[in-house]
C-alpha cells in the first residue's frame, strides 16, 4: 500500500476527520473538532494525515494542541500529542512513523519549543523509536470513599455485602485525613461555579511563579477547556481566604459513573493552602454520593507524598510520560526533570 502525508487544514479537512471518527471510533465525540481544534485559546492546531495514495481513504492522523506552558517563569510555546489513530487497514508501522516523524518538525522548524504526550501501550514504542524521550510515568491515585460496590462483587451474600458496607465506610470516613483537619476549613469560604471570572486570573498571576514548570490557568484557557466542553459537565470547587478576601485555589471536578476526577487542582502557596483546599474539597466530595476520587498527576515528590497522605493510593502508572525538544532546550530549562513538571488532567489532550 502507498501512501503520503499531507498537513491537516483545520476548517476545509473536519467533515472528512469526524467522518473518520465515526467509521473507526465510533466512541469519538464529533464536537470535539469545532472545541479542541478549532478554538483553543493557546493558539492553531497542527496536525497530520496519512492518505492512501491515489485514493482519497484517510488512513490515521495525529495531532497537536497547543498549550502555553510558564518554564522558570518564562512563556513558551508547547503542544501535547493527541488523536494518534489508524483506520484498521492502516495499521503498519511506516505511516504511523512518517506521521510522528512530521509531528517532531513542529519543532525542528521553529513552531514550538517542546511537545509531549502520555502514548498508550500501541505508540509508546513506536514514539520513542521516532525521536521522543521518556522521563517517567503519570501515576492514577484512587482514594476509596465508599465500599459497596467493592464489597458487592466480591462477597456472594449481598445482603452481608451492604451490612458490612455501612461498618467500612464509618471506619473510612472516622480515619480519613480529612475528618479531623476539617477545623482547617474555619480560615476559608468555599463555593462552587462552573464559569472561571477574573479572580482566576489574579490567582494565575500570583501563583504561576511558584511553579518551575506548569501549563497556563488563566480564566480564557479555563473557560475554554472546562466550561466550553461539550460533553463533560465541570464544575469548580474554590477556596477562598477569610483574612485577605482573596481566592487561593480551585479544584476543578466530574463525576462519571459513581467516580469523582479531579481534572486540575491549583493553589497559590503548596505548603500554605494544599491542606485547607483538598480537606475542604474531600469532605464535599462525601456529599456526592460517590465512590471514589481519581486524578492523574505528574510532578514532583513533594506533591505525591501530599496527595498520599489523605489516603489516596497508586492504583497503577497510568501511562508513559514523553517530550520531544531540542537538546539545548532539554538541558536550559531541565525538561526531563520530573521534579520541575506540574502536570495534571487539565494539561493533556482530552
Amino acid at each position: 500500500m502507498s501512501y503520503r502525508i499531507d498537513k491537516i487544514h483545520i476548517l476545509d479537512d473536519e467533515s472528512r476527520i469526524v467522518r473518520f471518527w465515526a467509521a473507526n471510533f465510533p466512541g469519538w465525540q464529533k464536537e470535539k473538532y469545532s472545541w479542541f481544534y478549532k478554538k483553543n485559546p493557546s493558539g492553531t492546531t497542527l496536525g497530520w494525515l496519512a492518505n492512501n495514495d491515489g485514493e482519497e481513504n484517510l488512513l490515521g492522523l495525529v495531532v497537536v494542541f497547543p498549550r502555553i506552558m510558564y518554564v522558570n517563569n518564562e512563556r513558551l510555546r508547547a503542544g501535547v500529542v493527541g488523536d494518534f489513530a489508524f483506520a484498521e487497514k492502516g495499521r503498519t508501522f511506516w505511516p504511523a512513523f512518517m506521521l510522528q516523524k512530521n509531528v517532531l518538525s513542529s519543532v525542528k522548524e521553529g513552531h514550538l519549543d517542546f511537545i509531549y504526550g502520555l502514548p498508550n501501550e500501541n505508540a509508546d514504542q513506536l514514539m520513542v523509536r521516532t525521536g521522543y524521550i521518556k522521563i517517567g510515568q503519570c501515576i492514577r491515585f484512587v482514594k476509596k470513599i465508599r465500599s459497596h460496590g467493592y464489597l458487592r462483587n466480591r462477597l456472594k451474600n449481598k445482603s452481608w455485602a451492604r451490612i458490612l458496607s455501612y461498618l467500612v465506610d464509618a471506619a473510612i470516613f472516622l480515619t480519613a485525613p480529612e475528618t479531623y483537619k476539617s477545623l482547617l476549613n474555619r480560615k476559608s469560604i468555599f463555593e462552587l461555579g462552573s464559569s472561571f471570572d477574573a479572580r482566576f486570573d489574579c490567582l494565575w498571576e500570583k501563583a504561576s511563579g511558584r511553579y518551575s514548570l506548569i501549563g497556563e490557568r488563566n480564566s480564557a484557557y479555563l473557560n475554554w477547556r472546562f466550561r466550553e466542553c461539550p460533553y463533560i459537565e465541570y464544575k469548580f470547587f474554590a477556596g477562598t481566604d477569610k483574612k485577605t478576601n482573596e481566592m487561593y485555589g480551585y479544584i476543578v471536578y466530574s463525576i462519571l459513573d459513581g467516580e469523582l476526577y479531579i481534572a486540575d487542582f491549583f493553589v497559590l502557596d503548596i505548603d500554605k493552602y494544599f491542606d485547607r483546599l483538598m480537606t475542604a474539597f474531600l469532605n464535599h466530595g462525601r456529599t456526592l454520593n460517590i465512590n471514589s476520587v481519581v486524578f492523574h498527576f505528574y510532578g514532583s515528590g513533594q506533591i505525591n507524598r501530599k496527595i498520599m497522605k489523605y489516603r489516596f493510593y497508586v492504583r497503577k502508572k497510568y501511562r508513559n510520560f514523553v517530550i520531544y525538544a531540542n537538546k539545548d532546550t532539554i538541558e536550559k530549562y531541565g525538561l526531563t526533570d520530573p521534579e520541575k513538571w506540574y502536570f495534571m488532567e487539565s494539561d493533556n489532550d482530552i
